[in-house]
C-alpha cells in the first residue's frame, strides 16, 4: 500500500514537472516575436536604457491574467478644472452625414499652441472618439489644443472616405485656427492601428487632389507638420493583405480585381523626401500589425531623408515624461505632387484589436520641440530609436 502511494506521488510528481516545464515553455518562449531590424535602431547617447518587457505574446497574458499590468481606462475620466472640453463639433458634413470633433483645450488659452488631431483605430469598421480622452486630456493639461475625431466607416463608406474625412479634420483646425488658439503652422495628426494608418496617409498624401474629399472648408491646405503613428499599417500590398477581409472590407474589393487600389492605399507608396517628421511606435511582439510593417516605413524614411523617431520595444511600461509644447517653430513646405510607388512585400494579420493603447507619458515625448533649430515643426523628440542623419530630432 505504502509502495502504491510512493509510486503515485512520484508519478504525480513527474507529471506536474512536465507539466510545468510545458506551461512555462508555452508562456515564456513560445511564438517568440521578430526583434526587428537591427539597422535601423540607433539610441541617442543621452538615452537610458529601455526598460524590460515580454519576449512573446504568450508571457504578456500571462501578466495581465496575475494583475502585473496596469489597466489603461479609455473613458470616464474626469475632466480636470485646468482642461475646457467643447464636444460634439461639426467639423464636416459630407451629403447628410455630419462629422463630428470633441476638442480638449487648455482653461484660459490666449495664445496660439500646437493642434494635435487623434484618430481612433478599430478596423476602419469600429471605435469612438472618446476613446481617445485620456490622451486629450493628457495632453491639454501639457498645453496643446487636442481634437479627437469621428470618420465614416468602411460599412457606410468605402475608402478613401476615412481618409478624405481625417484631412477634413485638418482643413477645419487650419480654417479654425484662430477660435480654436491654434497655430495653423504646427499641427500634428496622430492615431493608433487604423488610426495610425490613417494619420500617415493624411502626413503623406499632402497635395494630392484625389484624397481631399467634399467634406468642407475647400481652399484650406490639408498638410500637417508632424505624424504621429502608433503601429498602424503601412503597407497593404502584402500578401496576406490581400484576402484580408479587415483589408477588402476597407477598400471594397479583393487584391486580385485591383492590385493598383492596394498600392495606391498604401502609406508607404506615398511617402517623398518632403513628408514631415515621423514618430513610430511598435511592439515586436504586436500580432495584430508585425513589427515588419514599421520596419518597412522607417527604411523609407531613412533613405529618403526624412525626420524620424521610432521606438520599437517588447511591450512594456515605459517611464518617459510628458513634456509641454514650446511655443515657435517654422511652416513646413507643402509636399510635391509627385509619389514614389515601390513595391510592398510583408504579411499584414486578419484582425484589428479593441485596444493597444500605450499611456500618455509613453506617447507625449513624440512631441517635444528639439534643443537644437530645426527646419521641422513640430519635431519629434524622444528617448528611443531614432534616424541618426537629424541629431537634433531626438537630442
Amino acid at each position: 500500500m505504502r509502495r502504491a502511494v510512493c509510486v503515485s506521488l512520484v508519478l504525480f510528481g513527474i507529471s506536474l514537472g512536465t507539466f510545468s516545464a510545458w506551461a512555462g515553455w508555452f508562456l515564456l518562449l513560445d511564438g517568440k516575436a521578430p526583434q526587428g531590424r537591427p539597422d535601423l535602431i540607433v539610441l541617442p547617447k543621452d538615452a537610458p536604457d529601455p526598460p524590460p518587457g515580454y519576449a512573446t505574446e504568450n508571457s504578456l497574458k500571462l501578466a495581465y491574467l496575475i494583475g502585473q499590468l496596469e489597466i489603461l481606462e479609455l473613458h470616464g475620466h474626469e475632466i480636470p478644472a485646468t482642461v475646457e472640453v467643447r464636444k460634439d463639433i461639426e467639423y464636416g458634413r459630407v451629403g447628410d452625414r455630419s462629422l463630428k470633433v470633441d476638442v480638449y483645450s487648455p482653461k484660459g488659452l490666449d495664445k496660439p499652441a500646437p493642434g494635435l488631431i487623434f484618430i481612433h483605430g478599430g478596423g476602419w469598421s469600429s471605435g469612438n472618439r472618446s476613446d481617445y480622452q485620456v490622451y486629450t486630456i493628457a495632453f491639454a493639461q501639457k498645453g496643446y489644443v487636442a481634437a479627437t475625431i469621428s470618420y465614416r466607416f468602411a460599412q457606410e463608406a468605402l475608402f478613401p472616405a476615412a481618409v478624405e474625412d481625417a484631412k477634413c479634420a485638418v482643413r477645419w483646425m487650419r480654417a479654425n485656427a484662430a477660435e480654436l488658439h491654434v497655430d495653423p503652422d504646427r499641427i500634428a495628426v496622430l492615431g493608433g492601428s487604423a488610426g495610425g494608418y490613417l494619420a500617415l496617409m493624411v502626413g503623406y498624401t499632402a497635395g494630392d487632389k484625389r484624397l481631399e474629399g467634399q467634406g468642407g472648408h475647400e481652399g484650406v491646405s490639408s498638410d500637417v507638420q508632424a505624424v504621429v503613428d502608433l503601429y498602424g499599417p503601412t503597407d497593404l500590398d502584402s500578401p496576406i493583405a490581400h484576402d484580408n477581409p479587415t483589408v477588402t472590407r476597407f477598400l471594397g474589393k479583393h487584391f486580385k480585381d485591383d492590385p493598383e487600389l492596394f498600392r495606391f492605399a498604401s502609406p508607404i507608396n506615398h511617402v517623398d523626401a518632403k513628408d514631415p517628421p515621423t514618430f513610430i511606435l511598435q511592439g515586436t511582439i504586436d500580432s495584430i500589425v508585425p513589427v515588419d510593417q514599421s520596419d518597412m516605413l522607417a527604411e523609407k524614411l531613412k533613405k529618403l531623408g526624412v525626420p524620424y523617431c521610432t521606438t520599437v520595444s517588447t511591450v512594456g511600461p515605459t517611464p518617459w515624461t510628458s513634456p509641454s509644447p514650446s511655443t515657435s517653430a517654422p511652416k513646413r513646405s507643402s509636399p510635391s505632387s509627385s509619389k514614389s510607388t515601390s513595391k510592398a512585400r510583408d504579411p499584414l494579420p486578419a484582425t484589428v484589436p479593441t485596444t493597444r493603447l500605450p499611456s500618455p507619458s509613453q506617447l507625449a515625448p513624440a512631441l517635444v520641440e528639439p534643443q537644437a533649430p530645426s527646419k521641422y515643426s513640430p519635431a519629434l523628440t524622444a528617448r528611443h530609436r531614432t534616424h541618426s542623419d537629424t541629431p537634433s530630432l531626438c537630442s
